[in-house]
């Protein structure tokens, strides 16, 4: 049996649009269930525009639409609503028409609707008797120093604050732990890790680069984080259909 891999269902991933004031920082104080069912932007606080990106992202995810374009298109709609960004601030990732903005937004709710997808079509009994387990590794050298955070550190604590002690390792620059295991809950954990964005699948974090590979029943036997005659219980996350 191959991988299981991501598949349309994501495309649902992208909930209502939550307008908001907030910063990221702040954000990170709302409760996780509000943010699961919710599109939202630090400090975006125009529901037409919060619209306008939510059916850019469907398209980008439909193969409809390329970033670039949309990135456009999404500079078009703050034009239309008068939007300019502080002159101190402009350029930044405070400038809500800024590239790297407009990519940081993009590029994020993609892959948090990607990893959902991917997360949830491997919700299968005979997915998770193949491939029990996954890794996390480091897909993207981020570009910013900040975002090369020291992610075998972070997976032990996460594994520790599951309560879980079995099921995961930290072993040769591996790191390993059954699916549906607590600790991925808690390495996405926003009261555990400030900068985290609450998922229990990629990303985990803003700018992290890090993603996750299945790893099969033969290779998670040897590692020595299930017994042969373990199994891994499929489980079932709500989130919000969009409408």
């Amino acid at each position: 049996m191959t991988p299981p891999r991501t598949f349309q269902e994501a495309l649902r991933r992208i909930g209502t649009p939550l307008a908001t004031e907030l910063s990221s920082a702040e954000l990170s104080q709302i409760d996780a269930d509000i943010l699961e069912a919710a599109l939202f932007s630090a400090r975006t606080n125009n529901e037409w525009y919060l619209e306008r990106l939510s059916e850019e992202l469907r398209s980008i995810l439909d193969g409809k639409l390329d970033l670039a374009t949309a990135r456009l298109r999404l500079k078009e709609a703050l034009a239309a609503i008068d939007y300019e960004p502080d002159p101190e601030l402009a350029g930044s990732l405070q400038d809500l028409s800024s590239d790297r903005r407009l990519n940081l937004i993009l590029e994020t709710n993609i892959q948090m609707a990607q990893g959902y997808g991917y997360w949830r079509q491997g919700q299968t009994a005979a997915v998770l008797d193949q491939w029990p387990a996954q890794e996390l590794f480091r897909a993207i050298q981020p570009e910013d120093p900040d975002a090369k955070r020291p992610w075998e550190a972070r997976f032990a604590l996460a594994g520790q604050a599951s309560g879980q002690p079995s099921g995961w390792t930290v072993r040769n620059g591996r790191m390993v732990a059954l699916k549906n295991h607590r600790l991925w809950e808690m390495l996405g954990s926003r009261r555990l890790f400030e900068d985290a964005l609450g998922n229990p699948y990629p990303p985990f974090a803003f700018n992290s680069g890090m993603d996750v590979r299945d790893v099969s029943r033969g290779d998670t036997e040897a590692i020595g984080i299930i017994a042969p005659t373990q199994s891994v219980e499929p489980a079932e996350r709500p989130f919000a259909l969009a409408a």
